[in-house]
């Protein structure tokens, strides 16, 4: 069917536009699913401000580097707010449990003893982190929202590959095969060069502290090798690839998807890791014509990270990601 001129900038607009939107869509719509198993901690609350007669013996940075030290929070920092400073506690279990030995640390440190002020606070690496059980329910929430709506937005709505013109089920199984071994040696190529010039790719603390946890890969297998692979193949692939290819080109498709596909792994540090990746499984759909081949590529991958993952000794120059 052919394309009046007339209408190809809004066939191009919508082929950008579009699968944006359905990939902000099934973000906001996982995050409502995920959220009644998030759980609520505490963030508390204490007014810095020196003792009569005292000089502060401990500065900020320090002082927050020994709350930290007591273990009672995931995490503090120091606010300044107007000239006043508060220090703020996040992840507290139980305010009580902290009053005494950061109140004494305080007054060691020159500092007043005040009020301790809570408020609840939704705890999303803390439920990633400390309830790694959970993980596989939130994978396959996220993964039941990509494969339906990849299914549901593609069909009907994107021009098939002439069955004679796609390559033989095998063929593109093992076309998946190399691809998959290709994007590991590129995502470790792409890590190593970014290293040499300064800008080393970083994984998440929450992600290190999970995959420490023993076992926790090997409850998090199935949904890394295939319950994954298929779903964001069937809709970044499937569905975003090609319906952005066929309104705004194939170029602008490519990289959108691998781009939108790298975004959704949240690791600034590792986008140019998961662009290349992300485009060699556009790559090898789009020379198959098969959505089988991005699955056992990005199964591929996967199956070769979690291993390495599993294998992996500390202190690793360079580092790889699994593309959960």
């Amino acid at each position: 069917m052919s394309m009046n001129p007339d209408d190809r900038p809004v066939e191009t607009l919508r082929g950008i536009a579009e699968p944006l939107l359905a990939v902000a869509g099934a973000f906001l719509l996982t995050s409502l699913l995920a959220l009644p198993f998030v759980p609520v901690r505490l963030r508390v609350e204490v007014e810095l401000r020196p003792a009569p007669g005292s000089e502060i013996s401990v500065p900020h940075a320090q002082l927050r580097d020994e709350i930290e030290r007591l273990g009672l929070a995931d995490g503090a920092e120091v606010l300044l707010l107007g000239g006043a400073s508060r220090l703020v506690l996040r992840g507290v279990s139980d305010v009580a449990e902290i009053e005494g030995p950061v109140g004494d640390l305080l007054e060691r440190s020159g500092y007043q003893r005040r009020d301790f002020v809570s408020s609840p606070e939704l705890d999303m690496e803390g439920l990633l982190r400390t309830q790694s059980h959970t993980l596989p329910l939130l994978l396959s929430i996220q993964a039941v929202i990509f494969l339906g709506s990849g299914l549901l937005l593609a069909r009907g709505r994107i021009r098939k590959m002439p069955p004679d013109t796609a390559a033989p089920p095998l063929h593109a199984v093992l076309f998946g095969l190399a691809a998959g071994v290709g994007a590991v040696l590129l995502s470790v190529g792409i890590s190593a060069l970014l290293s040499l010039v300064g800008l080393p790719v970083e994984e998440q603390e929450w992600l290190n502290e999970l995959y420490a946890e023993p076992g926790v890969l090997l409850r998090i297998a199935p949904w890394v090798v295939l319950v994954g692979p298929v779903a964001e193949e069937v809709f970044f692939r499937g569905y975003f690839f090609r319906f952005t290819s066929q309104r705004a080109g194939l170029p602008v498709g490519l990289l959108l998807s691998s781009a939108m596909f790298a975004v959704i792994h949240w690791n600034a540090s590792g986008f140019l890791v998961y662009l290349g990746i992300g485009c060699v499984f556009a790559w090898v759909y789009h020379r198959t014509g098969r959505i089988v081949a991005p699955i056992v590529a990005h199964a591929t991958l996967n199956a070769i990270v979690l291993t390495v993952s599993a294998l992996l000794v500390e202190g690793s120059e360079f580092a790889i990601y699994i593309p959960h």
